[in-house]
């Protein structure tokens, strides 16, 4: 999966400032804001909205650190990570949608290594063949 797929992009400033700007297309509307530590910009490319909010940065300081955490994220983002992450097919099967995964992975193991870890997490399996892996799950869709 690419970042031109993303709808949302955004900046985790740890130290210094950061000016952040987004311009629309066909416009000269440019919006800008200046980020401190801890804050981060959401963009959505869909309406073009820039906005700050506080953000918790431990997660930005683990990801530099080869870590990456989630604590109630939904499955299909983690995957999405991993995806760029190991530049690797990954696929997720039938009752795993509404799955969250909590933990620290550590990118230094094997990709099927972490990728077991959440398929017992979501009482699942992984399969792995044609090139690519596949994760069935036991999560029910609420």
């Amino acid at each position: 999966t690419s970042y031109n797929s993303l709808k949302v992009f955004s900046v985790t400033v740890v130290t210094g400032i950061v000016k952040v700007s987004s311009n629309q297309p066909q416009s000269s509307i440019t919006k800008n804001v200046i980020l401190k530590p801890g804050q981060k910009a959401l963009f959505n490319r869909r309406d073009f909205e820039l906005i700050v909010k506080s953000s918790n940065v431990q997660p930005v300081l683990n990801r530099r650190s080869g870590i990456l955490s989630y604590n109630g994220t939904p499955i299909q983002d983690v995957i999405t990570d991993l995806r760029r992450y190991y530049d690797a097919s990954i696929k997720l099967g039938d009752n795993t949608s509404s799955c969250l995964c909590f933990g620290d992975f550590d990118t230094t193991q094997p990709l099927s290594v972490i990728l077991k870890q959440i398929a017992v997490s979501i009482n699942g399996n992984v399969v792995e063949g044609n090139g690519g892996f596949i994760i069935n799950g036991a999560c029910k869709e609420p």
